[in-house]
């Protein structure tokens, strides 16, 4: 079975989800990426104790994977991982061409807005919550502990008009955007979740890009 709509319905997710656990049947659902590494600090417990205990009952499972990209940012970085002798530091990388997306990145992002805007993204906690349960599941995997997970944020002001499917971006206002979720490691950021979001293959000339509209990139330091 699976299951699709994100975490900003938790409780309809939650409800229906424990139905099919209980009744033993197996769950393979999108819906809740937080779920991903269900022991990340920022889990509420009540997202995770009724899944727990359905599937207990029904001795049945709940697998999560990730739609902000899944699979690119980490279960591939950690099966490239597996190719080396030493990992140092690994970075997922989305780099992504916003100019005919549809959704909500002006109140999420901020993109379209004036640069003093501050999106829902732009918080640390949300950020992480949102993408970041990948970067405790990429250390359990290398077996260390993080001491902190932090964040960065930039935007990036567009000096022209810019069109996109959802209408113009005026001069003046943010056309990219570039933020990081950084797990660090005795005092060094040894995992990196990086997402530069832009309109126009041309906006934030000095940000990471690569050569489609639409890129997801690991970055491995250590020894094969």
């Amino acid at each position: 079975v699976h299951y699709g709509p994100t975490a900003a319905h938790a409780d309809a997710n939650i409800e229906l989800i424990t139905r099919f656990l209980r009744a033993g049947i197996d769950v393979c659902s999108t819906a809740m990426t937080p779920w991903i590494w269900p022991t990340m600090h920022l889990n509420p417990p009540n997202w995770i104790e009724p899944i727990t205990v359905a599937c207990e009952l029904g001795e049945s499972s709940c697998f999560t994977t990730g739609i902000d990209p899944g699979f690119a940012n980490d279960l591939f970085p950690m099966t490239l991982m597996g190719l080396c002798s030493e990992v140092r530091k690994v970075r997922a990388s989305e780099l992504l061409d916003y100019t005919n997306y549809e959704g909500d990145y002006d109140r999420e992002m901020g993109i379209g807005r004036p640069p003093e805007y501050r999106p829902m993204l732009e918080n640390p906690d949300i950020l992480v919550f949102a993408w970041g349960a990948t970067v405790p599941m990429i250390a359990h995997a290398a077996g260390i502990m993080l001491d902190e997970i932090t964040t960065t944020w930039e935007k990036w002001v567009t000096p022209d008009e810019r069109k996109t499917a959802k209408g113009v971006i005026a001069p003046g206002n943010v056309a990219a955007v570039r933020f990081t979720i950084n797990g660090v490691y005795q005092g060094e950021t040894r995992i990196q979740l990086e997402h530069v979001n832009r309109i126009g293959n041309d906006a934030a000339p000095d940000w990471p890009s690569g050569n489609e509209n639409d890129v997801y990139r690991v970055d491995i330091e250590g020894t094969p």
